[in-house]
């Protein structure tokens, strides 16, 4: 099995990754709790292990969680190429996952969700770009939630292609260190 794709929530308390599974190479996504210092088992998220399920990526209130899935777009239907989804958790636990629409999921397939602190997704996208497949892109809130997506940068679709996008607040970093902000 592969780890890969990780993140914590804003203060270190939870921990989301994904797990490539030797078995028709599924990715399933699983979440760790710490508690009293220590780490719970690892279990799947509940919405996970149908389907290809990857890149969690939780909003800064930790609240949602953007992550990328080859599932259906409806029950019956044959698994889709990588998009980008979304799952909000209440009181009872996570809620069930919806797709982004458009304009950031498109025919070509979406990877690797990232939400910076003002809520900006950023994600991977093998749409063409300029005179190239495959770029970063970026798609501010907004009514309805993101209602236009941009390229973030051509010239790193022209010289790299798309790639896994990662944003994560230095407050994160620093509670990990066991430092301030200040330091």
């Amino acid at each position: 099995m592969d780890d890969l794709n990780a993140i914590f929530n804003a203060d270190a308390t939870e921990f989301f990754f994904t797990v490539k599974l030797p078995v028709r190479g599924r990715h399933v996504m699983l979440t760790m709790k710490q508690a009293g210092g220590r780490w719970s088992a690892p279990t799947v998220l509940v919405f996970s292990g149908q389907y290809n399920d990857a890149d969690p990526a939780l909003a800064p209130d930790g609240n949602t969680l953007y992550f990328a899935s080859t599932r259906p777009l409806a029950a019956g239907a044959p698994e889709k190429d990588w998009d980008v989804w979304a799952v909000d958790r209440a009181a009872g636990g996570w809620g069930t996952p919806r797709r982004l629409d458009a304009p950031v999921n498109s025919p070509a397939m979406e990877l690797y969700p990232s939400i910076a602190g003002d809520g900006t997704l950023y994600f991977s996208s093998s749409r063409a770009v300029g005179t190239k497949a495959g770029g970063i892109f970026r798609a501010a809130p907004a009514a309805p939630l993101y209602p236009h997506a941009a390229v973030f940068d051509e010239r790193i679709a022209s010289e790299y292609g798309g790639g896994d996008v990662y944003w994560v607040d230095a407050a994160v970093i620093h509670a990990l260190k066991g430092t301030s902000l200040q330091e």
